[in-house]
């Protein structure tokens, strides 16, 4: 408990004893630390970016719900503004519905070591002495920490903010530092097993994209999307039968699977209809130029779901398979020209049917197709039992969190 008498010493907090030890991982618990908020973690720490000069930048987007590591995916000048951090701080989105959706992450592989990004961050880091960096992730990733962040937001509808004054003075208590750091080695190793499923399926994903590449994209005959691929195919499902359910939220914009967690059963109302291995296409801005693209591996055989009406659903016909159309649904020619073709009022703009059903492109060769289908079923496959221990681990990992 030397560490926590240590922390007392340096900011104040109070130093909470138990009555009785109680054991965790081997080590005895025993001081507890009560602080408020600014005492405990470092909050928006300052340091200085040369203005003018470039930085990687993160913004908002890049976020994905549940994932622990953002990394930069663009350079910015720096002008002054903007939330800043370096590597292995955590961002925390302050504004709706981006923290409702869960949009924190640790980020990860800044070149230089510092970046900046969107102001809607709160950035968080582990404050010497006091609290371990890595726990102090999980801390604000812990679901009652953002409830009490959810119940400080002012602002008007639909662009509440977390008021960051009252947030760094809410009291909080932490264990001492020897068993933060204990925390976060254990829900880390969960963390790093979740990563490397995730890098696997990307990788697998990414040999599906280039065999589709080289044997699909080129030919001498053409043939429209219509002919080989169902748009919004039809599905029966009764009025108020339970049914899952897939929000426009839920879709991945980097990846094929939809997380357990945002698959709900609901009473069938109205949406789009789906069945498993259909692939859900976003059609709305800014949905679609993001990316947000799924395949439905998460229903049995013959059962149904329904979502968004802002999807669009597409399927296989006979001579073609499922992964074909994910690829091309993927493929970035042909999302170029789904955007093209979008239609309405600025920011409400959609892709219409009869725009993707005269889209043309190189007829598939059916020994090809057939190959691929065979290659590639092993490909989604795994990537499917790799999203299953994802998920397991999620569980375990927000149980002990």
């Amino acid at each position: 408990g030397t560490d926590g008498a240590a922390a007392g010493a340096v900011c104040g907090v109070e130093q909470v004893a138990g009555a009785d030890f109680e054991e965790f991982g081997g080590i005895a618990l025993m001081h507890w630390i009560t602080g408020k908020l600014s005492d405990l973690v470092e909050i928006n720490p300052s340091f200085k970016l040369v203005k003018g000069k470039e930085y990687p930048f993160v913004s908002m987007d890049v976020i994905n719900p549940g994932k622990k590591i953002v990394e930069a995916k663009e350079y910015r000048n720096f002008s002054g503004g903007g939330a800043r951090f370096q590597n292995n701080d955590t961002l925390f989105a302050r504004i709706t519905p981006c923290l409702e959706n869960g949009k924190i992450a640790q980020v990860r592989n800044l070149d230089g070591g510092m970046g900046f990004g969107s102001t809607e961050f709160l950035v968080f880091r582990g404050k010497k002495g006091i609290t371990d960096t890595e726990f102090v992730h999980y801390f604000v990733t812990n679901n009652s920490f953002r409830a009490k962040a959810i119940q400080l937001m002012v602002g008007t509808s639909g662009r509440q903010r977390v008021d960051h004054k009252k947030l760094s003075e809410e009291e909080f208590t932490i264990p001492s530092l020897s068993i933060q750091r204990k925390i976060a080695e254990i829900l880390g190793s969960l963390d790093d097993k979740i990563e490397f499923n995730r890098r696997m399926n990307e990788t697998l994903e990414q040999m599906a994209m280039a065999l589709y590449k080289n044997w699909f994209e080129e030919g001498e005959q053409e043939v429209k999307f219509s002919e080989i691929i169902e748009i919004n195919p039809a599905v029966h499902i009764k009025k108020g039968a339970p049914v899952p359910f897939v929000d426009m939220k839920a879709l991945p914009t980097d990846s094929m699977s939809i997380q357990r967690k945002d698959i709900v059963i609901k009473p069938f109302t109205s949406g789009s209809k789906f069945m498993k291995n259909d692939i859900l296409f976003a059609r709305i801005t800014p949905c679609l130029e993001n990316g947000k693209t799924a395949f439905v591996d998460f229903l049995k055989d013959s059962e149904t779901g329904f979502g968004s009406t802002e999807f669009l659903v597409f399927r296989a016909k006979h001579g073609c398979c499922p992964q074909f159309v994910y690829c091309l649904a993927r493929d970035e020619q042909f999302r170029q020209y789904a955007i093209k073709s979008m239609v309405g009022t600025s920011g409400r703009q959609r892709v219409q049917i009869a725009a993707i059903n005269e889209y043309l492109l190189a007829k598939p060769d059916p020994e090809l197709m057939e190959k691929f289908d065979k290659v590639t079923k092993d490909w989604f496959e795994q990537i499917k039992s790799n999203v299953e221990e994802i998920n397991e681990l999620i569980k375990i990992r927000d149980y002990l969190l």
